[in-house]
């Protein structure tokens, strides 16, 4: 009889399915992964694999859910600190630019390719509809800080300005996987950005910049 694994073992055995499924998916995308490539990239048997996960899309929604929960982890982090919400917008700035210019961004494009791919079907749609508004709720919680801490303007069209932020990340991480990042002046797009936000949450432009720096 196989030794009855902890809760922290088997949470150690599914994070190392989903990173090497990550390498997978970042070499061949979704479409084109299979169950055999992951269980060859994890180094173990099909059946240890097959214990925690039944199919490439379970795994793929997983990683998904999981990247996820670390993005939203990170924006409650923000929530709680105590220091000025727009210095946590402009945080988040920095760490989305790294990011595009860190990352080979090819895993985004199987991220995708897979709700592009499958928007005819009802279950992946409403996976991506959940995860939108997860992602939604939290950066709107941030901004309502900005608000009710006086911060930002009372009249600051919040819910709006929240689907204009997430519109433009996701612009970007698109938009750098078909053409490049380095084509798409992502510097001067987030300094732009950065001005545009200035003029919408404050009542008047801090410290007399008009720059809307952080």
């Amino acid at each position: 009889m196989s030794p009855k694994l902890s809760q922290s073992e088997k949470e150690k055995r599914r994070k190392h399915i989903i990173d090497s499924a990550i390498e997978v998916f970042k070499l061949k995308g979704f479409e084109a992964a299979t169950m055999k490539d992951i269980v060859d990239q994890t180094g173990n048997s099909r059946g240890w694999v097959y214990l925690y996960f039944s199919s490439v899309e379970e795994i793929f929604e997983a990683m998904i859910n999981d990247i996820d929960n670390e993005t939203i982890d990170e924006l409650g982090h923000f929530i709680t600190l105590d220091i000025p919400v727009w210095e946590s917008i402009g945080t988040l700035f920095e760490m989305l630019e790294k990011q595009l210019y860190e990352e080979e961004n090819t895993l985004y494009v199987a991220i995708y390719e897979y709700f592009i791919g499958g928007y005819r079907e009802p279950k992946r749609r409403d996976f991506l509809k959940a995860r939108y508004n997860r992602q939604n709720r939290i950066l709107m919680k941030l901004l309502e800080k900005g608000v009710n801490n006086g911060e930002f303007r009372s009249d600051t069209p919040i819910l709006v300005l929240e689907k204009l932020l997430m519109s433009f990340w996701e612009g970007l991480i698109l938009h750098s996987t078909g053409v490049g990042v380095e084509n798409l002046y992502v510097k001067e797009q987030f300094a732009l950005m950065k001005k545009m936000l200035a003029s919408v949450v404050f009542e008047e432009v801090r410290g007399g910049n008009d720059n809307g720096d952080f």
